[in-house]
């Protein structure tokens, strides 16, 4: 994990959290155990982990890290080596064979342990060991497990979800960075994440005294994004409203993608008007041709939601589309024309709208967003199982599965495996389709969020009465 990536963590964990354990489920020395045995089990080649990375993900000091790693050398678990120099933190310690037991009842006493609806916000209890597993990077199940261990209560779905926002090449912190004039920033994820974990409403106070810490302001616009992604709009709309005060400083960049969120959340929220409003004034007060173009293309999603606006939706792609050209930045060019061939396609221009996927996977890879990649191969899917051709779009949607395996997105993953199941009935093969479709429902849980469950069983029952399969019920 990059150092701008675990930056965010750490801030959002100062972000999330404000009821805190007078004890642990596991102790800080268990918990150090832990790290220090995943990461020495870490065979990837060329990854490195520093001191500061695992401290982080651990919510504690290099310094504290040092007493808990002397601790378990007094406890006979570990032998540290002294070198001054290091690349990898784990070239300062061996793990013993009375570490070993003590890591594998370490392994032992998490499978007990239980996610619950009461206080983390899912439909049934969910077993720690089943989000571990699910979790791709050792940092993240670090500090996952630190959070748990800590914090009484948090939003285990608004926590998976902010993490892959987070993640997200296309996330409006990462895009809007390298479109500003500033040295781009990165996307900030776990070094400043989460030293605080919220379960309920975020309020001004909390923002007042976030902002008092210097709070990362990136951090809160991927938590903004997070929110409104997760219907959560309240909350969204606070955190907008506190970076947009004046009281917080923030950059030019940061302001224009403040505005943005915004504008998207109100029409998100219903007020189009309101939104298409601001977004027009948001236009007129910047001078940045990028900020411009991209103010005009968040206008042209929104028209498009609206079928008498579609035409008006089009010339504003259009716009965009030309101006992120003559800037040169692939990655706004995979989102415009990503976002063109959505249009096209429901107004039933499925040429155009291949034509714009396509494009937008040659600037995916030119910008090397295997999201946005993976993305529009799903949609390029969509349009060879309209016409016909399933083997074609079985194999854009075996690329978009290994894309999504490799950025560890599985909720991602879930959703491919959803359109195998779409895929499966036109084939006329309903056990095969069955099969993939629960799989979608269980890969990432507690994913997909109940609404979203509804709306693909809905489109699931319709798709298979339509094809003469008998009616079925779904398992609760």
């Amino acid at each position: 994990m990059s150092r701008s990536a675990l930056r965010i963590l750490e801030s959002f964990i100062t972000f999330m959290c404000h009821t805190r354990l007078d004890f642990m489920v596991l102790q800080k020395e268990e918990l150090v155990l832990f790290a220090i045995s995943l990461i020495k089990e870490d065979e990837r080649p060329n990854v490195r982990f520093r001191k500061e990375q695992l401290a982080n993900a651990l919510d504690i000091n290099a310094t504290t890290l040092d007493l808990y790693l002397g601790k378990l050398k007094k406890a006979g678990c570990i032998e540290r080596h002294k070198k001054k120099y290091v690349e990898d933190v784990r070239q300062t310690y061996d793990i013993l064979d009375q570490g070993r037991e003590r890591f594998r009842e370490i392994l032992s006493n998490i499978e007990k342990e239980n996610l619950t609806p009461e206080r983390h916000n899912i439909p049934s209890i969910v077993p720690v060991s089943r989000i571990l597993t699910r979790i791709g990077d050792p940092l993240e199940k670090i500090f996952f497990l630190a959070l748990y261990s800590k914090v009484i209560r948090f939003d285990l779905p608004f926590y998976l979800e902010t993490i892959k926002t987070a993640k997200e090449d296309s996330n409006i912190v990462n895009v809007l960075s390298e479109a500003g004039e500033e040295t781009p920033l990165g996307v900030p994820i776990v070094e400043t994440f989460f030293k605080t974990c919220f379960f309920g409403d975020v309020n001004s106070c909390m923002l007042e005294e976030l902002a008092s810490k210097q709070m990362n302001v990136n951090t809160l616009l991927l938590v903004a994004e997070a929110s409104y992604k997760q219907a959560r709009f309240d909350e969204a709309m606070s955190i907008y409203d506190h970076l947009l005060s004046g009281k917080v400083k923030v950059t030019q960049n940061q302001w224009f993608m403040a505005r943005i969120g915004k504008a998207l959340l109100r029409s998100k929220m219903g007020n189009t008007e309101t939104s298409i409003k601001e977004l027009d004034e948001l236009e007129d007060q910047v001078d940045n041709k990028v900020f411009k173009a991209f103010a005009k293309q968040v206008k042209a999603r929104i028209l498009s939601n609206r079928v008498e606006s579609r035409e008006e939706s089009l010339e504003l792609f259009n716009s965009a589309i030309r101006s992120f050209r003559a800037f040169g930045f692939p990655l706004l060019l995979c989102i415009g024309h990503n976002n063109r061939g959505i249009l096209r396609f429901h107004m039933n221009d499925l040429k155009e709208a291949e034509n714009d996927w396509n494009l937008a996977r040659k600037y995916s890879r030119e910008a090397r967003s295997k999201y946005t990649e993976a993305a529009t191969l799903t949609n390029l899917s969509d349009i060879e199982m309209l016409r016909g051709n399933l083997e074609k779009s079985n194999r854009y949607l075996k690329t978009a599965k290994e894309l999504f395996h490799e950025v560890g997105d599985l909720e991602r993953v879930a959703i491919v495996d959803f359109n195998y199941a779409l895929l499966e009935l036109e084939k006329r093969n309903f056990e095969k389709a069955m099969e993939f479709f629960r799989r979608s429902e269980t890969l990432a849980y507690p994913s997909p969020s109940p609404e979203e469950r509804r709306i693909r069983r809905e489109i699931f029952r319709e798709r298979s009465l339509k094809y003469g399969f008998p009616e079925f019920e779904f398992d609760k």
